[in-house]
C-alpha cells in the first residue's frame, strides 16, 4: 500500500498516457481508413453501353456515369439529354417503362418494353438493378411470352 500511496501521481500519469495514446491511435487509424475508401465508394466512373431497338430502329449510346446508379436512372437521364421520348409509371414495384422513342405497350398485343443487361433477360426492375462497369444494357421493345 505504500508504494500505492508514494507512486499515485506516476500511476496516475501512465495510465492517462497509455489510455489517451491509445484513443489517439484508434482515432488516427479510423480516419485515414474513411479518408482512403470514401472517394472511391463515391466518385468512381463506369463506363457501359445502353442500346434500345424499337423494332423499327436502333439507337446505340456510349455511357459514362458515376457508380451506384440504376438501369432506369440511365434510361431517364439519356432520354432526357438526347430528347427522345420516354414515359413511365411509378408503382410500388418500382418504374414501369410504357414509351420510349414514341413506340407504346400495346397489352392487346403483348407487347411491353423489356431489357437485357449482357445478353441474359433481366430478373430484377430495372429502378432497382444497380449498372455495373462494362454492362450492355439492351432495352427493346417485343411481344411476352412463357406468361
Amino acid at each position: 500500500m505504500e508504494i500505492v500511496r508514494k507512486y499515485k501521481y506516476l500511476i496516475a500519469a501512465l495510465l492517462i498516457l497509455l489510455v489517451g495514446g491509445a484513443g489517439y491511435y484508434l482515432s488516427y487509424n479510423v480516419k485515414i481508413s474513411q479518408k482512403d475508401l470514401l472517394p472511391d465508394i463515391a466518385e468512381k466512373d463506369i463506363n457501359f453501353k445502353l442500346l434500345i431497338d424499337t423494332g423499327s430502329g436502333k439507337y446505340d449510346f456510349s455511357v459514362t456515369i458515376k457508380e451506384g446508379v440504376t438501369v432506369f436512372d440511365v434510361l431517364k437521364k439519356i432520354s432526357s439529354e438526347n430528347n427522345f421520348s420516354f414515359v413511365y409509371q411509378e408503382g410500388s414495384l418500382g418504374a414501369f417503362v410504357e414509351e420510349i422513342y414514341g413506340v407504346k405497350n400495346e397489352a392487346t398485343a403483348n407487347k411491353y418494353w423489356m431489357f437485357k443487361v449482357n445478353g441474359r433477360l433481366a430478373n430484377e426492375g430495372a429502378s432497382s438493378l444497380k449498372v455495373n462497369n462494362n454492362d450492355i444494357i439492351e432495352w427493346y421493345y417485343g411481344e411476352v411470352s412463357g406468361y
